[in-house]
């Protein structure tokens, strides 16, 4: 839960700081740090289900699960790139910020 806050926390620095370089900048830093929270929520849900079951079935859902992050990862970015028009170097530094 700590680690969280403070990927929250510096989410909003940075996006509070971007908005010094203008408002697509702004949203686009948001944009960004949510490309890497989704993502990472989902895959949470999914191990932690499988937490206490036998190795293997732990293992091909962990597997899975980063599978499927990593690619949720790559469609929002993407998607935020092309629909909202945000700023490519913007976007992937709110995206690097939440990692």
């Amino acid at each position: 839960m700590k680690s969280l806050r403070i990927q929250s926390l510096a989410a909003l620095t940075l996006a509070l700081l971007s908005a010094l370089a203008g408002p697509v900048a702004a949203y686009s830093s948001l944009f960004g740090s949510l490309a890497a929270y989704v993502p990472g929520l989902f895959f949470t849900v999914l191990v932690m289900r499988r937490i206490g079951s036998d190795s293997e079935a732990f293992l091909r859902t962990a597997v899975l699960a980063e599978f499927g992050k990593l690619t949720l990862t790559g469609v929002l970015c993407t998607e935020w790139l092309a629909v909202a028009r945000t700023s490519p170097l913007v976007n992937t530094s709110g995206t690097i910020c939440r990692t």
